[in-house]
């Protein structure tokens, strides 16, 4: 935190930039007796430390005669910087693939580039990573849209902020047989689920809709051994992934029809509490959409080495 800020309207300014922060450019700020009686201090310490937040770039306020100030510009990155916030703290899955490598690379430098402190958590599951957003163990989250879409069912307090192109999750899904002579499901066979994760039941699912198979759950590490044991005889998995740790004769795609129906399990989104207003507008702030796709289209080409 500058040292400006380290005395006592440093300390109100502090308080009021959290509050200016949850607000748009052209809303109407409290009026200077509404901060003072808030803030339980005179008016002149109000005063002084919205212009301490004036000086500084980090706001431009417009008073507008019997119609109140109004914010006309702010800096929602400078503000957070100057005042010292919290880290914020994201969970996304294990980087397992180079789509993934790539996704969690380009948050690391878009957070770098604005020098503010920031965490990601790698799990496993998107159940556990959106049960534990919706808990408030998280700022934010990265899953898949569908499950995004599945979750707010169960957690009505979270929202998509911000999706990503499409493939920007995984490539696209493909089945893996536990036989080189299966081609598709039939009825009788076993498949492998990973209960942990919404859109793997969800895409399982439907790959299988009108057949008579039997579900087995199953964590990701165990997917290749249960192959191999015959314990299951398929699973609906990511192809990124399948390409680089099966035998490809053993994995087969969808068709283009059905590929088409899944996009949103492939589709990277962000996910926030829906009452935390003022990190929806910072991170939009800080997060070029662009050039996260720029970098991740780099790392999967090996135009650049991933760095998370």
């Amino acid at each position: 935190m500058k040292a400006i800020f380290l005395n006592k309207q440093g300390e109100v300014a502090v308080r009021i930039a959290a509050m200016l922060s949850e607000l748009e450019v052209g809303e109407r700020i409290p009026n200077i007796s509404d901060l003072s009686g808030k803030l339980s201090v005179g008016a002149g310490t109000v005063q002084t430390a919205l212009k301490m937040l004036e000086t500084e770039g980090a706001i431009k306020l417009q008073t507008r005669g019997h119609q109140g100030t109004t914010l006309e510009y702010i800096d929602r990155i400078l503000l957070y910087r100057l005042t010292e916030q919290p880290w914020i703290a994201g969970s996304m899955p294990l980087p397992y693939t180079t789509r993934l490598e790539g996704l969690a690379t380009a948050f690391y430098k878009q957070f770098e580039s604005v020098a503010i402190p920031f965490n990601i958590q790698y799990m496993r599951g998107g159940k556990a990573r959106l049960e534990k957003l919706a808990s408030g163990a998280f700022n934010f989250a990265i899953c898949s849209k569908r499950s995004a879409i599945m979750a707010k069912e169960d957690y009505p307090n979270l929202e998509i902020l911000i999706e990503f192109d499409t493939h920007s999750y995984i490539d696209e899904p493909a089945v893996v047989f536990a036989h080189e002579e299966d081609r598709e499901i039939h009825d009788g066979m076993k498949i492998g689920i990973d209960e942990y994760s919404y859109d793997h039941v969800y895409l399982n699912e439907r790959v299988c809709q009108g057949k008579d198979v039997t579900f087995v759950p199953l964590k990701y590490s165990e997917l290749s051994e249960k192959l191999n044991k015959g314990e299951i005889d398929a699973s609906l998995w990511n192809l990124d992934e399948l390409k680089e740790k099966f035998i490809l004769k053993n994995v087969h795609k969808l068709g283009d029809a059905i590929v088409k129906e899944m996009e949103d399990a492939c589709t990277a989104v962000l996910v926030v509490r829906n009452d935390d207003k003022k990190l929806q507008l910072l991170m939009k702030d800080i997060l070029d959409i662009d050039e996260i796709h720029q970098i991740q289209g780099k790392v999967l080409e090996k135009e650049i080495l991933p760095a998370y």
